[in-house]
């Protein structure tokens, strides 16, 4: 979806004498995946993991980009969006040449340096080639929402309408993990988008980036998500893992499908313990009392989400 954040790489030295054995895998709208995305056709083992549900191809496309007067460059392009009950929690765009040169993908750094190191940035490190924290060109950071005067995002919501999804629908708060890697001759960008209400958070105003709890700056006051925050962090780590197999045709499904995961996102977190009800309709006043001043504590220390508040507010109270 999606907008591309960061400069279009252009592959500037490409060997005139390597022909193409493998072509990348085009997608035809509509077209429905889970587990894995295959790169290209000849292999089938080149692959791009995907969070647990259902993915589908929003938009495919295809375009050129001129190669310092060698030769042009055609590339490839999918767009996917997981579907939930008629809402979107997450999408997935990545783009790589539509013709594969048969020798292995060799990283170089090319991390898009000037453009990844947003205000919203969450792993630490500069993202310079040889930095430790970004050496596999890895990205994480939260987004406040999506361009909606990209025309390729227009063409997304115009496909998401079809499937009953309005645009107010559509959340506010996403995580989105980065992931470049390239060579002179070769190039594969990935962009996942996961939203926080998938993850169980409460919808949010749409906050502006200085404003939104989910910033660096600000999370240290919201405790509740600064530890999923924290635990995000090593998942994008340990996805990234999956990526790079993937790249190097060692991705298995059994990888995948095994992968820790909350609600298709991230680690699973140990949901704060609820007061629990004793009896029914036993406990006396001051006991509930206690119970609700219990729950409203955790509430507002951000221990739960309103919607678990609510669901053990009305039980407490109907158990008197």
């Amino acid at each position: 979806m999606l907008r591309l954040s960061g400069l279009l790489f252009i592959l500037c030295s490409i060997s005139l004498n390597v022909a193409p054995t493998a072509a990348a895998k085009e997608y035809p709208v509509g077209t429905k995946l889970r587990d894995i995305v295959q790169i290209d056709f000849n292999s089938g083992s080149r692959a791009i993991p995907l969070p647990p549900g259902q993915w589908e191809v929003a938009l495919s496309k295809k375009w050129t980009v001129s190669n310092n007067n060698l030769s042009d460059i055609s590339f490839y392009g999918s767009y996917l969006v997981r579907i939930e009950g008629k809402k979107v929690t997450g999408a997935l765009y990545y783009n790589t040449p539509a013709d594969l040169p048969d020798f292995g993908w060799v990283g170089t750094g090319i991390c898009e340096n000037s453009k990844l190191r947003l205000r919203s940035w969450i792993l630490e490190g500069t993202g310079s080639k040889g930095d430790p924290a970004l050496e596999d060109c890895l990205g994480f950071s939260w987004l406040r929402g999506f361009n909606v005067r990209s025309k390729n995002v227009q063409k997304v919501f115009n496909y998401l309408s079809q499937k009953g999804v309005t645009r107010e629908t559509i959340p506010n708060g996403w995580f989105r993990l980065m992931r470049n890697y390239s060579s002179d001759e070769n190039l594969i960008r990935i962009r996942l988008y996961l939203s926080t209400e998938a993850a169980g958070f409460p919808r949010e105003p749409k906050f502006s980036y200085s404003d939104s709890p989910w910033m660096p700056n600000n999370i240290a006051t919201h405790p509740k998500k600064k530890k999923f925050v924290d635990q995000a962090k090593g998942w994008a780590r340990s996805w990234n893992d999956l990526i790079t197999k993937g790249i190097n045709n060692q991705l298995t499904l059994g990888a995948v499908q095994s992968h820790s995961t909350i609600t298709g996102m991230y680690h699973k977190t140990s949901r704060a313990t609820l007061p629990t009800q004793k009896g029914s309709g036993s406990d006396d006043k001051g006991d509930v009392t206690a119970k609700l001043k219990k729950l409203k504590a955790m509430f507002e220390a951000e221990l739960i989400t309103q919607d678990e508040y609510e669901a053990k507010k009305s039980e407490i109270l109907s158990s008197m």
